[in-house]
């Protein structure tokens, strides 16, 4: 299923797990869909793993956005925002001698290595301006140093990583779909990000940490997504 988005404004999404994106794409005036990519196309996902969005005007002042479930996750929001967050829930995942596949460790047949419950964090930039250097408050999160929006093939684009509002160190990083990309962040939490193609960018930090409070996975897997469109 695809998830129709309706709001005031451009919206676009995008979240990873193992480079799997939640994609929002317009399909009409004021209407998007929400469609949960993997390398195998488009896949169906549930109206409650989204779990929420926030808006913010230019100044990053928030607008009021909010989600009607029931109608294929219709979204509205007062006015048009230049960004845009969300929260998605991408399951569990448990690491078996073909790799990562989507299950639960205690229903799976054969050996299970591990398993981590996939949690995505994104913001999407639709209109830029300089307030936009500044973080939203995300647990975890990347942030632009310069204008992402006037990059060109070629370019490079600097981002800081936060993790509580503090830089985080050596996280690893992944861009779209580009699996051999080995990027870290820096002892200031930054990192520098070829553009490599136009069109939407995905933008990854990874995080993991341990779990002890549920039995389905070990570890909690947090990717947190900068996107925007490259021309």
């Amino acid at each position: 299923m695809k998830f129709k988005i309706i709001l005031t404004a451009v919206l676009g999404l995008f979240v990873t797990s193992q480079a799997h994106q939640v994609v929002a794409k317009e399909v009409g005036k004021n209407k998007y869909e929400i469609a949960f990519w993997t390398h195998s196309g488009y896949e169906k996902y549930k109206p409650e793993q989204l779990l929420g969005v926030e808006a913010f005007d230019t100044n990053l002042n928030p607008i009021r956005a909010g989600v009607n479930y029931q109608k294929d996750v219709l979204v509205v929001t007062d006015k048009k925002p230049a960004m845009m967050s969300a929260t998605f829930d991408a399951g569990y995942w448990i690491d078996t001698h073909k790799g990562f596949v989507t299950g639960d460790k205690l229903k799976a047949s054969g050996i299970i290595f591990g398993a981590i419950h996939s949690i995505k964090l994104t913001k999407t930039i639709f209109t830029w301006s300089d307030k936009m250097i500044n973080p939203i408050g995300l647990e975890y999160e990347v942030v632009p140093m310069v204008n992402p929006l006037v990059l060109k093939v070629g370019d490079v684009l600097p981002v800081m990583v936060l993790k509580d509002g503090k830089p985080a160190v050596n996280i690893e990083m992944e861009i779209g779909n580009h699996d051999e990309l080995k990027a870290t962040t820096n002892e200031l939490g930054v990192v520098l990000i070829p553009i490599k193609n136009k069109g939407t960018q995905l933008i990854a930090a990874r995080f993991e940490k341990a779990i002890f409070d549920d039995p389905k996975a070990d570890r909690l897997f947090i990717q947190s997504s900068l996107t925007f469109e490259v021309k």
